[in-house]
């Protein structure tokens, strides 16, 4: 097999395991997200592979999302989750998928959802389980604030911020809510990613 066959062999496996994970992802979320009629808000939807599963939902990015240099998606409103423009208790859900992680102004954020939320509404959230912050850890444990990673756009997954990664360590942050419902994919027994469905306090 020549270069261009491997090549394009590799990206086949790299999509189809993409394919594989954003479908496990959908699974839990839907299964969190409880408000079907009712008016959600996706912050950091990127490119909305969620967003556009769950009904009568905003998704919003401080940027578009980006394939190979084309703009493949657009978020509905070009926002920061730290100061959404939106009116107060306006949403019964607020969802994060893989997105807090990448946060750095945390307690505002949380503030911000807080007041946007309606007083039953609720908070999903999509973490790195505490195993999976092992795992990244040991890959990116060279990474600086002076050495952000493209993939991470502002530079958040860094050395610095690694104590925070944990899905447990997260959740310090989210004051004024209680966890409602939880759960881990893709293997109880492995689990890399936790779900977890918090309400108002």
């Amino acid at each position: 097999m020549g270069r261009g066959g491997i090549e394009k062999e590799l990206k086949f496996n790299k999509d189809l395991l993409s394919e594989i994970s954003r479908r496990i992802k959908l699974k839990l979320i839907l299964s969190l997200s409880s408000n079907f009629d009712e008016l959600k808000l996706d912050v950091g939807c990127g490119d909305k592979r969620y967003t556009k599963h769950l009904k009568n939902c905003i998704g919003i990015d401080p940027f578009p999302d980006y394939q190979e240099g084309l703009v493949v998606n657009t978020p509905d409103i070009k926002a920061i989750s730290y100061a959404l423009p939106f009116k107060d208790g306006i949403f019964s859900e607020v969802h994060f998928h893989d997105v807090l992680e990448h946060i750095s102004e945390l307690k505002e954020t949380i503030i911000e959802v807080d007041r946007v939320l309606k007083k039953d509404g609720k908070m999903i959230a999509l973490l790195p389980h505490d195993r999976n912050w092992w795992i990244l850890k040991v890959l990116l444990w060279k990474w600086s604030p002076e050495k952000p990673s493209d993939h991470t756009k502002n530079g958040f997954l860094h050395k610095e911020h690694l104590r925070d990664l944990r899905g447990s360590k997260l959740l310090d942050y989210v004051n004024g809510f209680i966890s409602e419902k939880t759960d881990q994919i893709p293997f109880r027994i492995f689990p890399l990613t936790t779900g977890v469905r918090l309400c108002k306090d």
